[in-house]
């Protein structure tokens, strides 16, 4: 058997959160977004004509026009998709909130469940349906790791890069990914970028034929994480950037630190495209546990994928409580609630309000909640004072694919 010289031995690295941002329909100061999450509203609200598919869905969670233009005054352009412009510009606001943070030689990992949507959408349509000329930057517009480049072109981000495609894990998956390279020695520094716009016609349309988007015209009464009258799940749309450090650069540069990731797996169900299999979820979960070295007795919270669907939801119930037990007090939150699913950036996003709760001692409620016996988990559904020490967050994709994240307070 091959033994490891004392010299070959691997130094394991903390990796901490230094930085985060985020543009949600609620704002694009992750302030303004906690501020209105607290105060349980929601982001969802009346599909703009323009938006309508053919399909009958008839409510999202977007950003408006007015809204788009204030939140992201950079990047605008024809040639340059509607995500990659969320991207750029959550970046902008980073690195104003954060002026001493250097990105020289940072790694970037973007997590995205649709990638480049509208501007294909829009070139396609151009294109075939109105004969114009295929315009030159189709090809550098519309590849997949665009914003990644983007954003390393811009800030000198000469580190690892890369994008994943993981359907609703992705950004779950691109902190795990980062969280690796830092543990491991690879990069000391990763911005971690979760986004998603793919609210087009097509795709509205395509959730719809799915039959996993809710038909509901309500906005209170549309995304309802493990509530009993839940109907399907409602497509959001936005951003979340986080900054992942090593412990080393951290202290080099004294930079704040708003958590730890201490513990990360992924899986796969390799069973079937769409439905969830529940010890494949539990199983990722354990993992993620034995990753952080802690019990699970010292989780304080559960960020659930939650994604308001009648089979998803009970899947991930019964996961839970495959790992818990039956009958566990752990509290869970659901996010998508209040800021409908947003695919790819909802582990980023859901990720950096849930260390949000761990620095304000408050879960956040899932508004709307109404008790189903067939998902037997304890959801908040009123802002309560809890210290939380640990929380775990979940993100099941399509195509099986199954990803935890252990996170620290500090």
């Amino acid at each position: 058997m091959y033994r490891i010289r004392n010299s070959e031995k691997v130094t394991h690295h903390q990796c901490f959160v230094s930085a985060y941002s985020a543009i949600t329909p609620f704002g694009s100061c992750v302030n303004d977004t906690w501020r209105k999450l607290v105060s349980g509203e929601t982001a969802i609200r009346p599909l703009e004509n323009k938006l309508r598919g053919t399909r009958g869905i008839k409510v999202a969670a977007y950003i408006d026009q007015d809204q788009f233009e204030s939140f992201c005054p950079n990047y605008r352009t024809k040639k340059s998709d509607r995500s990659t412009v969320l991207a750029l510009n959550a970046v902008d606001w980073l690195i104003k909130q954060y002026p001493d943070l250097d990105l020289n030689d940072a790694g970037v990992i973007v997590g995205t469940g649709f990638g480049v949507t509208e501007l294909a959408d829009q070139l396609y349509q151009g294109i075939y349906e109105r004969k114009a000329r295929v315009p030159p930057h189709t090809i550098t517009a519309c590849m997949e790791n665009v914003t990644a480049s983007q954003v390393a072109m811009i800030h000198g981000c000469r580190g690892f890069n890369t994008t994943l495609f993981t359907a609703c894990s992705a950004g779950t998956n691109a902190l795990g990914l980062a969280y690796r390279l830092i543990k491991h020695g690879y990069e000391k520094r990763v911005i971690v970028i979760g986004v998603d716009a793919s609210l087009t016609q097509t795709i509205l349309d395509a959730w719809a034929v799915l039959r996993a988007a809710t038909m509901s015209g309500d906005p209170d009464n549309a995304s309802l994480p493990f509530s009993l009258n839940r109907t399907g799940l409602v497509i959001g749309e936005g951003v979340g950037v986080m900054v992942l450090e090593s412990d080393d650069s951290v202290t080099t540069r004294n930079a704040p630190i708003y958590a730890e990731i201490v513990g990360y797996a992924s899986n796969c169900d390799a069973a079937h495209i769409t439905q969830s299999d529940i010890h494949s979820q539990a199983n990722v979960i354990k993992m993620a546990v034995a990753d952080a070295n802690i019990s699970l007795g010292q989780i304080g919270l559960i960020s659930a994928h939650g994604t308001a669907t009648v089979v998803g939801d009970k899947a991930e119930s019964d996961a839970i409580n495959l790992v818990f037990g039956r009958g566990n007090d752990v509290p869970v939150n659901a996010l998508k609630s209040q800021l409908g699913h947003t695919i790819g950036a909802s582990g980023v996003l859901e990720s950096i309000f849930s260390i949000m709760m761990m620095q304000h001692n408050t879960i956040l409620p899932t508004i709307n909640y109404l008790a189903d016996p067939a998902c037997p988990i304890r959801v908040i559904s009123k802002v309560s004072e809890s210290k939380i020490n640990y929380f775990l967050k979940n993100s099941f994709g399509f195509g099986g694919n199954n990803a935890a994240l252990i996170f620290k307070g500090v």
